[in-house]
């Protein structure tokens, strides 16, 4: 999938060496969540989870890369990045029982606060809404993790619970799920357990 300045690809095993020299190479990438560390020896497997997920649901979390302006020729350097570089993962996916959809992203952080989350969070949601529209979209981002919260409620998703978080290494940090609609108590609590 193209969109303004980003090819969005369904993820394989062939992209596990460029995120992880991109992506999660870099401390910087979960330094606002630490949940969000993925060691070199489990991104094989997340990777294989996510093209899975793909197979099974019609949609989910791409691997990003940049793409040319309209009218340039490829390879080239345009300030960000080169064409064709994989900055990162996102989009929405169906994780677990498949109950709503999670909206993510993880960007190299040369490449953050250039907008690219909000190009990819915009075409999950368009992917999310056009294979399943009756699912909740929901967004789980670190409280400490103010840009991403941002980028999230940019998105159009608004808070709809906060507690602890399970995943963080941290005991005292504090989680913030946000959706596109109102949750039923039920699936509100399948979700944060």
């Amino acid at each position: 999938m193209l969109t303004e300045r980003l090819l969005l690809t369904p993820p394989t095993a062939a992209d596990v060496p460029a995120l992880a020299s991109a992506v999660y190479a870099d401390p910087r990438t979960w330094a606002l969540d630490p949940s969000l560390r993925r060691p070199p020896e489990e991104l094989p497997g997340f990777v294989a989870r996510l093209a899975e997920r793909w197979a099974r649901d019609g949609a989910g979390c791409w691997v990003v890369r940049l793409r040319p302006p309209p009218g340039d020729r490829h390879d080239e350097d345009h300030g960000g990045g080169r064409d064709g570089e994989v900055i990162g993962l996102g989009g929405c996916d169906l994780p677990g029982e498949g109950r709503a959809w999670n909206l993510f992203f993880r960007l190299a952080p040369a490449h953050q606060g250039r907008g690219y989350a909000q190009e990819v969070g915009r075409a999950g949601l368009a992917a999310a809404q056009r294979v399943r529209p009756d699912l909740p979209v929901t967004a789980f981002a670190a409280e400490a993790n103010i840009p991403s919260r941002r980028t999230i409620e940019r998105l159009g998703l608004a808070e709809a619970w906060r507690g602890p978080d399970r995943r963080s290494p941290d005991p005292g940090a504090v989680v913030v799920l946000s959706a596109d609609r109102p949750l039923p108590a039920a699936l509100l609590g399948r979700l944060v357990r």
